[in-house]
């Protein structure tokens, strides 16, 4: 009974997530969104192209980060 109940379980859960059931799970969804005034700072500075942008505006900005 325990087998069929963990079972009926998994299968809710899976039928439940539509990323599960493609077999798909996307850590971010914004992930490949190209950078904007909105994108949070820390996506910023993590990324080489975007602090040379940024760099270019504002020259010395990310040198003490």
């Amino acid at each position: 009974m325990k087998k069929l109940s963990l079972l009926a379980a998994t299968l809710a859960v899976t039928l439940a997530s539509p990323a599960l059931a493609k077999g798909k799970l996307i850590d971010c969804p914004l992930r490949d969104a190209p950078f904007s005034a909105s994108s949070p700072l820390i996506d910023l500075m993590l990324s080489e192209p975007a602090k040379a942008v940024i760099e270019k505006s504002i020259p010395g900005i990310t040198t003490n980060l």
